[in-house]
Parts: structure tokens; C-alpha cells; sequence
């Protein structure tokens, strides 16, 4: 049988599965994001069932143990993460406040230091050994975390992972039972602003974790993020509101061709029209006739009252100039009012509800060039809007004479005429009313009273936990050491300096040295945010109860409507009853001034409660002395008291204080109180008219002998059978039978009667005993009084000093009471103002974190270059060598291409020469030959002659 875990066990697992993540270096951060988004959507329970049932050795009672944590977790309400152990990660056990001001478990801590581990985990801060060897509880934060728990929930039926607003990602997100990809079955994510879904007007900035509230010109990239922040809650929705409250926004889309935008104005159809029967979810076609019901109910509530409407324009309306581009796809455009609401022929011929709306909101719209916001509208409608207007079939709604949301002409701006409508929506508590609420906010109270300084007597501000055990304020144990160094010098009139003597700084409580602590003592940063947040949960109780208690006035004047309806219809049975008397009686009921007067002294009792009234009734004569209206009691001002005193005359002051204290200072319940006891006495005094009316008719009536009752069976059954008219055939025996029929309903009416005078009688016995002892306490308490009186020896003019003394106590509060009220606003606005701050600096810090993220990936990147340009100047160098190489390769070769080119034209020359001893030998052989010839020619001419000759 599995063993169920608690919800501790889950969320350490949850917060070991993130740190498992954060610390994975293979991890880029948007997979680290998108793994943390898988766990807080559900996916870490489906994980760890599959490896639980696929581990066959682990033990079987941890094998569902995300799903039992699942159902049976566990949740705090107003702490969060603010006392949580830094060791465990959950919320404190029996928590001790360590000398750094950081809080953890008792147990944990005792673990911590058995393992030989000296310093805080949070800041390394070092343990004083001291200590650390008997730490103190923190009974303070102990009272806070034992207020902030909440019980178990019931197991669900099944497994499923359901996740509070608060625990959401910061984006829309898709879990395991996502049919489709991306956000087409996305889940909302975490609603940033603190407003309800039935919020009317703009989103203020206390209600915006940012301090700025939603502005005009605001855009996200979807209908999810944009109900994230307020604008328009419904993601798919075109109309938010209630059928009997009024709408709150709307979102032009498209979704109707007969639309129309002009920016400042435009004409809306409504919803419905469109046959989405069977599987259908989209469809254009205009089926059958819109009517003024559920959202159409609610714009025409809207335009009834001029409540403001939150307008949003995405960029799917194709057809508007003024819709937002593919950049900007949903935009907030701001506050606008219905004038007109009525029905036309649309344009498919089917009836459409129509609505003329009309920008007045304070910012300038997101197109105009302008920079102030809309001007009250003094002119005419629109010519287009009062042409269609003239179409319209049935009757054409225009807004209320006096709107809720409308411009003040002092302030020049739009704003609330009406205190804006209270909403509906009870999330945090069901059953919350003004009693419960001052009661929450008085257990805050409570609990800030153990947050109190043991030096100023006021809550703590900028507190320290000392090591003893107690809580002081930072200014409070400066100021009381101011002038106290760290040591002492001691020196003597030889000149010889002592021995330097530590300065002792006992604590005021319990006279432990606390010197070494305040030596680098911190402020609890925990413990500031525990107070802050208490006193913003009573702050907030008390302003709800009073939001709720402002229809309590309201509400008397029902209770007082319907105590005066209930008794005109007691008196109408009391009419009813006295006929039904005078009828069983036999004549008429007795009247005159003896008519409600026993006839014997014993009978004094039933004659009615006047007597024994009349001290009751001396009460309030007695109860308009001076001591009607008492001073302050339990915080209940002199004015208070005076108003609830004369607002009651009837009760005692000394009874009205004694409430007041009672009750703790809480004037309206008080005022509920005696509202109640005034309707109740006025009830009892009719009850007790009606009892003796009922007595003196009773005791007028004349005694007959009562007839003997017929008996049972067949003739009681002839009586009736006779009395209603059935055939009998002797007239003697259906008169007899008549007779015995109307004895026997005479009889039964006077004992119904007498019954009802016995219940009367126990009543009135029952009221006269409330009287008489009432009676005795206003004696009691006016004897008191006297002696009083008589001890202290009261005259006019000790009442007149006494009466000028209270009117300057009067004065003197009325005076404190408006310092407080300044000193209230003023510190007020300081804490927006630190909220701002803190808002800026945490937007400050996350651009700082997203700068040094941009930082880090650009030196990531840089890095890689240097690398790169490394490597590069590598490669670069080894070509250069190369190059050298080369260049002395080429210079060797140029070298020997030089020789070569010296021993070439060498060669030349020699050749040179060669030639010209060619030339010149050519030139003698063919001088040798020329005249070789020349002597050869000659030889013949020679030969030839002598040949002649011969």
C-alpha cells in the first residue's frame, strides 16, 4: 500500500530537480528555462511515476510520491517565501534567528552544525560559538508562521496536477495534455495584476507589481498576455461582464463585418446570433436575431449607467485604420462609455445588437499627436452613428443622466462620479463579512503585538534579533548606547596605561552582553517583510470590512423594513386569531378600558406585561443623563460614543461603553448589536401585546361546560357524513348529528386556542423574567451610580469642570486623530513610494541581469574570435616563415641567375670575339680568294694570250 507524502516532500523534490537544472553547465539558459517551466507545469510527477514503476527495488511507498504530494500539499497564505529555512527550503520549524538576521529550523540547524559546519549557508557569516551551542527560538516568527499555515486539502479522486495562480511561469505555458503545439492549447500564465475579473475602469497602479499601473498604448503578443495583466480577462471572449453588473471590456477584433472603427468612436455588435450547435466552434454565418441577454445584458447595463469600459484592439480587424500592426498584435486603446444601445437588421438580415461607443479616458489614444486625453463630448453624436441609429427597431437605450464614470469639471479629468461598483468575486474567502474580516485583521494585530520593541513599545522598524532571544529596534539600541565606545582606556597619574577593558552593552531585557553583536549587527530582512506584510493584511481586512459594512446602514433599513412588515402580518393574525375567537366564543370580544383587566388577583399575571415593564421602560428616562455619552473607550473616539449614544437613547451609557469595550473598539458591530437587541425587544413588546389581548378575551369569555367528545368510529364518521350534507332519513337525527359535528369543532378550536395561550403564557413568562432582571440591572447600575456620586460629591460646578475637561479631551483627540490621519497618509504614500522604488530597482535589476547576460554572450563571442584571430596569427606566422623561405630561396637563385647571367654575357664576349676573328679571318680568306682568283683570271688570261701567241 503506498505511503502518502507530504507536501514538504514534493516540494523538495520540485526544488532539487530545479537546482539540479540551475547548476547544469550543458544547459543553455532557455533550456534551463523551458526544464523549469516542464516542472511547474506537472511534468516532474509523469516523470517520476515512470521511473518509480520502472525501478523494481525502490521501496513502495515512494512510489507515487509526487502524486500524493499533489494531493494532499499544503500552502501558506501571506508569507510566501519570506520565512522559508534556508537548509530545508520550507517553511520554519520551530525557527531560531541567527546573528546575521537569517532564520532556519531548529532541527536543521542542529544538523548543520553536528556536521561540523561553522557558518551561515546563506552569507558564510561565521556562528558565534556562544550560540551556536544554545540557539534561542523565535517565538515571535513562530506566532506569525503557526497564523500564516492553512490545513490539508482532500485528496482528489485522481492524479492531476493543479496549479495556483501564484506558481505559474511569468508566460502562457502548455503542460503534457496539450493536444496541439505552441499556444493554440497554451495555459494562462500567473496573473500579474491584483485586481478581480470584475474590475471596472482602468487598472490602478497599486494594483500593478510594477507601480505603474496598464497604460494607454500597452501591447503584448497575444489575448493570454493580455489577461495576464488585466486588460481584458477572457482569452477568447470578445465581451467581458456580468449579465446583472455590467461589462467590463471589450476586444475589436473582427469577429463581425458590421464593426466599425472611427478611434474615438465606434459602433460594436454584440454576441450571439450564430448557431455553434454539434462540434462547430467559428462560424460567420447569422443564423437568428441577437437579444438583449448575458453579455448583450451586460454592455446594455453598462451603457444604462455609464460605467467605463476597457477597450482593446487587436491586430486581426483588418478593416480599421486604427488597429495595431503585426507588431504591436493586441494593444490597449483605453476608456470609453456606451451612449447609445440598441437593435438593426444587420448585415445578413438578422437583428444584431448595437452599441455607440465613445472614448473618455485621461491618456491620449495610441494615434493621436496630442498630449492630453479625451474632452467631454459637447457636440452631437456622430452623423454616421445617428443615420444607423435612425434604423433601429425597437427602443434605442441611451446612458443615464447621471453616469458612474463622468469629468470633473474641478479636477479636468475623467473619474469615478459614483464610488466604483464593489466586486463580487469572494476568491479569497467565501464567507467573509465586516465581523470576520475585523476579527482576521485583529489576529494580525494580535500578532504585530509580538513584533513589538522592548525599548519604544511599537512595532519593530529596522529590527534585530539578538542573540539572547529578543527584538529591538536598530534606532532604539543606538540611541540607547549613543556615546558607548568599544573599549576603554584606562590610564593613571604615573603615566602607566592599563590593560584595555572591553565596554559592556548589556541587553535590556535579560542583561546578556550583546556588545560583539551590535559590532556588525544586521537588520532581519526577513523579519521587516513578515511585519510589513501582517500590517498590509490588516490594513486590508479592515478596509474590506469596511467596504462591506458601508451597506450595513443600508441593510438596518431592510431589517427595520422587514421588522415593520412582520409585524403588520402579525397583526393581521392577530385579527384573524381574535375573529376565531369571537366565533368559538359565541359573541363578540369584550372592549373598553376593562377589556384587558383580570377579573380575580390571581389571574394579575395573564392581564400583560405592563406592569412589569415599567422599570424597562423608566431605563431610557434615566438613561439620557450625562452619563449617556462616556469618553473613549478601546479606541472608540469621543465623538463616536457621543453619536452611538445618541443614535440609541434607550440603552444605558455604562451598557454602550461596556459593549464598545467588549467588542474592541468596533463602533459598527456594536451598532449591529443594539440594532438587533431594539428589533428584538420591539418583537417581544407585539408578542406580549398579542398574549394579553389573547389572555383578556380568554378570561371575558364565558365558561360553559365543555360537551363530551363523540366517540370514536362509525359515529363520528355519521356527524361528519351529516354536517356535509348526506342523506339521512330522520330530520331529528341530522340536526343531532349537526350539533354533535359543530361540539366536536367547537371543542377542537378551544384547544388549539388554549394551546396557543399556554405558548403564549411560557413567552410572556419568559420576557417578564428578561425584564425584571434588565430592570434589576439598570437599578444596580444607577445605584452604583449614586454612591458614586455621593462618594466623590459631585456639584454643578465640578460638572462643569469635568464638562470642559472632557471637551478639551474631545478637542485634543479630535486633534490627534487628524495627526494620525496625516501621519497615516503620510506614511502611506511613503510606502507606495518605497514600492515604486522597490519596483524600479528590481526592473533595474532584471535590465542589469539581461545586460550582463548581453555581456557575457558577447564575451562568449569575443572569446571565440580572440580564438579564432589566435589561430589565425598562427597560420599567418607559419606562411610568413614560409615566405621567407622562399624569399632567401629566391634570393639564392637570383644569386646564381646572376652568375649565370655574368658567365652568359662572358660567353657572349667570347663569342663576341670569336665572331669578329671569324669575320676578320672570312674577310682575309675572301681576300685570299679574291686574289686567288685575281692571279687565277690573270694565270688564264695569261695562258690564253700565250696561247695566242702561240
Amino acid at each position: 500500500m503506498d505511503a502518502p507524502a507530504g507536501n514538504g516532500t514534493a516540494d523538495g523534490d520540485m526544488r532539487k530537480k530545479i537546482m539540479a537544472i540551475q547548476m547544469d553547465k550543458t544547459l543553455t539558459d532557455a533550456q534551463k528555462a523551458r526544464k523549469r517551466q516542464e516542472l511547474m507545469a506537472g511534468k516532474w510527477m509523469v516523470a517520476q511515476a515512470a521511473d518509480d514503476s520502472s525501478d523494481e527495488d525502490e521501496d513502495a511507498g515512494a512510489k507515487h510520491k509526487g502524486k500524493a504530494a499533489a494531493a494532499n500539499g499544503k500552502e501558506t497564505t501571506i508569507f510566501d517565501e519570506t520565512l522559508k529555512c534556508a537548509m530545508c527550503m520550507e517553511l520554519c520549524n520551530r525557527p531560531i534567528t541567527a546573528p546575521c538576521q537569517h532564520n532556519f529550523c531548529l532541527g536543521c540547524f542542529n544538523k548543520w552544525v553536528a556536521q561540523g559546519k561553522k557558518t551561515c549557508p546563506t552569507c558564510r557569516h561565521p556562528f558565534p560559538a556562544k550560540w551556536a551551542a544554545n540557539p534561542r527560538i523565535n517565538t515571535a516568527l513562530t506566532s506569525a508562521i503557526r497564523m500564516a499555515k492553512l490545513g490539508e486539502r482532500p485528496a482528489a479522486a485522481r492524479a492531476v496536477a493543479r496549479i495556483n495562480d501564484k506558481d505559474r511561469p511569468d508566460e502562457a505555458f502548455t503542460t503534457d495534455r496539450a493536444v496541439r503545439a505552441g499556444r493554440a492549447n497554451a495555459a494562462s500564465g500567473r496573473i500579474m495584476v491584483t485586481v478581480p475579473g470584475d474590475h471596472f475602469g482602468p487598472i490602478p497602479p497599486e494594483a500593478d507589481p510594477r507601480g505603474l499601473g496598464v497604460r494607454v498604448g500597452e501591447h503584448w503578443k497575444d489575448r493570454l498576455d493580455c489577461r495576464q495583466w488585466g486588460a481584458h480577462f477572457p482569452h477568447v471572449a470578445g465581451i467581458a461582464g456580468q449579465s446583472g453588473q455590467g461589462a467590463q471590456s471589450v476586444v475589436l477584433s473582427g469577429g463581425y463585418e458590421d464593426d466599425r472603427d472611427e478611434g474615438e468612436w465606434f459602433l460594436y455588435t454584440g454576441s450571439g446570433g450564430r448557431d455553434l450547435s454539434g462540434n462547430k466552434r467559428v462560424t460567420s454565418v447569422q443564423s437568428f436575431d441577437q437579444t438583449f441577454e448575458k453579455m448583450n445584458k451586460a454592455l446594455l447595463m453598462s451603457c444604462q449607467k455609464g460605467l467605463p469600459v476597457r477597450v482593446v484592439r487587436s491586430a486581426k480587424e483588418k478593416r480599421s485604420a486604427y488597429a495595431p500592426g503585426e507588431d504591436q498584435p493586441v494593444r490597449y486603446d483605453g476608456i470609453y462609455r456606451i451612449a447609445r444601445a440598441y437593435r438593426k437588421p444587420g448585415a445578413q438580415g438578422k437583428l444584431v445588437c448595437r452599441y455607440l461607443f465613445i472614448r473618455c479616458d485621461n491618456e491620449p489614444a495610441p494615434w493621436s499627436s496630442e498630449d492630453t486625453g479625451d474632452q467631454p463630448w459637447d457636440v452631437d453624436l456622430p452623423a454616421e452613428a445617428l443615420t444607423e441609429i435612425k434604423a433601429a427597431k425597437g427602443t434605442v437605450c441611451e446612458m443615464g443622466a447621471k453616469p458612474w464614470w463622468d469629468w470633473d469639471e474641478k479636477k479636468k479629468e475623467w473619474g469615478w462620479a459614483r464610488p466604483a461598483p464593489v466586486s463580487t468575486r469572494s476568491n479569497a474567502d467565501p464567507s467573509a463579512s465586516p465581523k470576520k474580516l475585523r476579527r482576521k485583521a485583529s489576529e494580525h494585530e494580535r500578532a504585530l503585538r509580538d513584533f513589538m520593541c522592548k525599548l519604544c513599545k511599537c512595532v519593530l522598524t529596522e529590527p534585530l534579533s539578538t542573540p539572547c532571544g529578543h527584538h529591538f529596534c536598530k534606532p532604539c539600541l543606538a540611541k540607547k548606547f549613543e556615546g558607548l565606545g568599544e573599549a576603554d582606556d584606562r590610564a593613571v597619574n604615573a603615566g602607566r596605561t592599563m590593560r584595555v577593558r572591553k565596554v559592556v552593552k548589556p541587553c535590556p531585557a535579560c542583561k546578556a552582553d550583546i556588545a560583539e553583536f551590535l559590532a556588525h549587527g544586521q537588520v532581519n530582512r526577513g523579519m521587516i517583510e513578515v511585519i510589513a506584510k501582517l500590517q498590509a493584511a490588516a490594513r486590508k481586512a479592515q478596509a474590506d470590512a469596511a467596504a462591506l459594512e458601508a451597506g450595513g446602514a443600508a441593510a438596518g433599513e431592510d431589517d427595520d423594513a422587514a421588522a415593520t412588515n412582520d409585524a403588520e402580518a402579525e397583526a393581521e393574525a392577530e385579527a384573524e386569531l381574535e375573529a376565531a375567537v369571537e366565533g368559538a366564543g359565541g359573541g363578540p370580544a369584550p372592549t373598553g378600558e376593562g377589556a384587558g383587566i383580570a377579573a380575580d388577583p390571581a389571574d394579575e399575571g395573564a392581564a400583560g406585561p405592563s406592569e412589569p415593564r415599567e422599570p424597562a421602560a423608566a431605563a431610557p428616562a434615566q438613561s439620557t443623563a450625562p452619563a449617556a455619552a462616556p469618553d473613549s473607550v478601546a479606541g472608540a473616539s469621543v465623538e463616536e460614543m457621543a453619536a452611538l449614544a445618541a443614535d440609541f437613547p434607550e440603552f444605558d451609557g455604562a451598557l454602550l461603553a461596556g459593549m464598545v469595550e467588549d467588542q474592541g473598539g468596533d463602533i459598527a458591530e456594536v451598532r449591529a448589536g443594539l440594532r438587533r437587541m431594539r428589533n428584538q425587544t420591539a418583537a417581544a413588546e407585539r408578542k406580549a401585546k398579542r398574549a394579553a389581548g389573547t389572555a383578556a378575551v380568554k378570561d371575558a369569555k364565558p365558561k360553559e361546560p365543555m360537551p363530551r367528545p363523540a366517540a370514536r368510529g362509525r359515529p363520528a364518521k355519521k356527524a361528519k357524513k351529516a354536517a356535509e350534507g348526506g342523506t339521512s332519513g330522520k330530520g331529528t337525527e341530522d340536526a343531532a348529528n349537526r350539533a354533535l359535528y359543530a361540539s366536536v369543532r367547537d371543542m377542537e378550536a378551544q384547544a388549539r386556542l388554549e394551546a396557543e395561550a399556554v405558548r403564549r403564557a411560557v413567552e410572556r413568562a419568559a420576557l417578564e423574567q428578561r425584564l425584571n432582571a434588565a430592570a434589576a440591572e439598570v437599578l444596580r447600575r444607577q445605584g452604583r451610580l449614586s454612591q458614586f456620586r455621593a462618594a466623590v460629591g459631585w456639584n454643578a460646578e465640578e460638572l462643569a469642570q469635568w464638562a470642559a475637561a472632557a471637551a478639551q479631551k474631545e478637542e485634543d483627540a479630535a486633534a490627534l486623530a487628524a495627526y494620525q490621519r496625516q501621519d497615516e497618509a503620510r506614511v502611506r504614500d511613503l510606502s507606495m513610494a518605497l514600492e515604486r522604488r522597490d519596483a524600479a530597482i528590481q526592473a533595474a535589476g532584471e535590465r542589469f541581469a539581461e545586460r550582463n547576460a548581453a555581456l557575457r554572450d558577447a564575451r562568449t563571442e569575443l572569446d571565440t574570435r580572440a580564438r579564432e584571430l589566435a589561430s589565425e596569427e598562427d597560420a599567418h606566422r607559419q606562411v610568413e616563415t614560409r615566405i621567407a623561405a622562399l624569399e632567401r630561396g629566391v634570393a639564392r637563385q637570383r644569386s646564381a641567375y646572376r652568375a649565370q647571367q655574368a658567365a652568359l654575357a662572358a660567353a657572349l664576349d667570347d663569342i663576341e670575339r670569336l665572331k669578329n676573328t671569324l669575320e676578320a679571318a672570312s674577310d682575309g680568306l675572301a681576300a685570299e680568294r679574291s686574289a686567288a682568283g685575281h692571279a687565277q683570271q690573270q694565270h688564264a688570261s695569261a695562258e690564253a694570250q700565250q696561247a695566242r701567241s702561240d
